[in-house]
């Protein structure tokens, strides 16, 4: 194994899409469609003891692609403001590893996918019922999300050095939001608001 060396260069290649059409269903209603793909593939090398000696030397290469689709209407009155709509987000995340230690005579390899999905449907709507400067805000967000994993991380000629799994962090929920602002003058505005959240790990 000794003389084992990577290429010093690290290429990038990154590229993507991103689209929006607005069209006006009715008066004071606009229905807007945004969608956008994104494709990137990286590979790089690292020596993680920064010494002349090659103790401990990485090689990394990853790919990733994701796609996202929110489709949503609005309005705008004198008494409120609205919002609803749904959002779409897929991903499939690929890393492939190989680390090497001449230094300990230690080889392991990594193939690790990552496949995120998430949708969601939401709303959200500004109440004025007192005029323009007061607002009272409400909100809501359902969402199913999902990221699927598998882990394969092999120690060379040593089997039971091998760490390989498979798991699926999944939730559905709703989420809320609330809150109350007041526009002092043009300058100044006062708000409060509350709201829950998450994400996957």
């Amino acid at each position: 194994r000794g003389g084992l060396a990577f290429d010093p260069v690290n290429a990038v290649r990154n590229w993507g899409v991103t689209g929006k059409i607005v069209y006006t269903v009715a008066d004071e209603i606009d229905l807007t469609l945004i969608a956008g793909f994104r494709d990137l593939e990286t590979t790089y090398t690292f020596d993680v003891d920064a010494s002349p000696l090659q103790i401990e030397h990485t090689r990394n290469t990853t790919t990733h692609t994701q796609r996202t689709v929110e489709l949503r209407a609005s309005s705008s009155n004198e008494l409120m403001d609205w919002t609803v709509g749904g959002f779409y987000y897929s991903a499939d995340q690929l890393v492939r590893l190989m680390f090497a230690s001449p230094f300990s005579n230690l080889q392991r390899y990594q193939n690790n996918r990552y496949e995120p999905d998430s949708k969601s449907v939401f709303a959200n709507v500004t109440l004025r019922p007192f005029g323009q400067r007061f607002g009272i805000n409400l909100g809501g967000r359902y969402s199913d999300d999902e990221k699927p994993v598998s882990f394969d991380n092999r120690q060379d000629g040593v089997p039971s050095g091998d760490i390989v799994f498979q798991v699926t962090p999944a939730e559905t929920r709703f989420d809320w939001k609330a809150g109350l602002n007041y526009e002092l003058n043009d300058d100044t505005l006062l708000y409060t608001s509350a709201s829950t959240g998450f994400r996957l790990p």
